[in-house]
């Protein structure tokens, strides 16, 4: 029976007219915990009372579901013309951390992971058309934890990146992160998402207590 303990005691009595039979089964279902991977990793879920083609999400704010907004983020429609005309990755939005020189950041939680499996992060990062571009750092154990890109110029369009990092805790806040520049300047973010690794199960299972058979 897989995923169960099972133990059986059977005692078996004969009589000149009856059998009784008496059979112990202790039976563990074991639990999992599933990793819940990046949610709402294109943005398309808002939870806010704007309905411009952009809007800015508020530090602290809950407002862009499954993220927790740092600074200097806004939320915008696919093909904006005051942010380029820009197209999504996927969906209909993206997220841009914008800011004119002082830096921004934007947060979620990954959570089921298992101690020492391996996960992979992958997004995609660009540029705004005609501003002055931004470095992007991406860390896990939060805003000032482990780099997993360290800092790095974004590209003029959309460019895919990916980047691993093996599991110290059952969850972990993953960041994306920027210090600002000289000049005014955004970041655009799309497309995010977390994998369990190749060789890493999909589940996490929990120990499962042993049985001890009846006196």
């Amino acid at each position: 029976m897989p995923g169960n303990l099972f133990h059986p005691h059977e005692l078996t009595v004969t009589g000149p007219s009856f059998i009784f039979r008496s059979t112990h089964i202790h039976t563990c279902i074991h639990t999992y915990t599933a990793f819940s991977g990046v949610l709402n990793g294109d943005f398309v879920d808002y939870e806010g009372t704007e309905t411009s083609t952009f809007v800015t999400v508020p530090e602290g704010s809950q407002d862009l579901t499954g993220w927790t907004i740092g600074a200097s983020v806004r939320r915008i429609k696919s093909g904006d013309s005051a942010w380029g005309s820009v197209s999504s990755v996927s969906g209909n939005f993206f997220t841009c951390i914008h800011n004119n020189r002082a830096g921004g950041l934007i947060s979620t939680v990954l959570s089921g992971m298992q101690i020492g499996s391996l996960y992979s992060v992958t997004w995609n990062e660009r540029d705004r058309p005609g501003y002055q571009s931004r470095a992007l750092t991406v860390k896990i154990g939060g805003c000032e934890g482990v780099d997993i890109s360290s800092e790095h110029t974004v590209p003029d369009g959309w460019e895919t990146k990916q980047a691993t990092f093996v599991a110290t805790a059952a969850s972990t806040v993953l960041c994306f992160i920027t210090a600002g520049g000289t000049e005014d300047g955004s970041i655009f973010l799309d497309a995010i998402a977390a994998q369990i690794g190749e060789e890493t199960p999909r589940l996490r299972k929990k120990r499962c207590p042993q049985a001890e058979a009846p006196d």
